[in-house]
């Protein structure tokens, strides 16, 4: 009997096109899904991600964070951990989200915001883009702030409420719908 050589065997690994012609891996979720992420996106332990989310490249996602159903992660971006991104929400570029954020369902959040510990952003709420939130600011349902504004730590804004841009909230300060009027007054006389 003559024996032939075997060919070795041979292992074409073919990469997948996701969103915007960018490659990508799979990332496993804890409950067994698999979900595309780009190239260059840092994943903790734990971490949840809907299959139909996107992930923009060069993410960072904090351990335990949790990524809602259609739920967009722009470019850059920065999750601390045990955050919540709700569903249809929506992350600029380079936003940074300290730990424990939440945000809420069909909310969003613009380019280059920073939002510090323990932030919480109700449903539906808009928050333009280079907004600075200090820790535990509360934003309510349906309200908005302009771009560049600062809200101090401990900060509250009623529901409904729509800030000016470049406004500044002192810390642990509640701003309901009269005084909103009051600082769009003041910047728009």
């Amino acid at each position: 009997m003559v024996k032939t050589a075997e060919a070795p065997l041979r292992i074409k690994l073919i990469p997948f096109w996701y969103g915007h012609g960018r490659y990508s891996v799979w990332h496993h979720n804890p409950d067994g899904t698999r979900v595309a992420v780009p190239y260059g996106t840092v994943i903790g332990d734990s971490v949840d991600i809907d299959p139909k989310a996107k992930i923009g490249k060069n993410v960072t996602l904090g351990d335990h964070a949790i990524i809602g159903k259609k739920a967009i992660v722009g470019d850059g971006c920065i999750l601390g951990r045990r955050v919540l991104l709700g569903d249809y929400s929506e992350l600029g570029e380079k936003v940074e989200l300290a730990e424990r954020v939440r945000i809420l369902q069909y909310s969003s959040i613009g380019d280059k915001s920073q939002l510090g510990f323990g932030c919480e952003v109700g449903e539906s709420c808009n928050i333009s883009y280079q907004v600075v939130l200090g820790d535990h600011c509360v934003i309510q349902n349906g309200a908005s702030i302009g771009s560049s504004s600062r809200l101090e730590e401990g900060a509250r804004i009623l529901t409904g409420v729509k800030l000016p841009w470049l406004s500044l909230i002192e810390p642990n300060a509640t701003i309901t719908v009269k005084r909103a009027r009051q600082l769009n007054e003041q910047n728009n006389p």
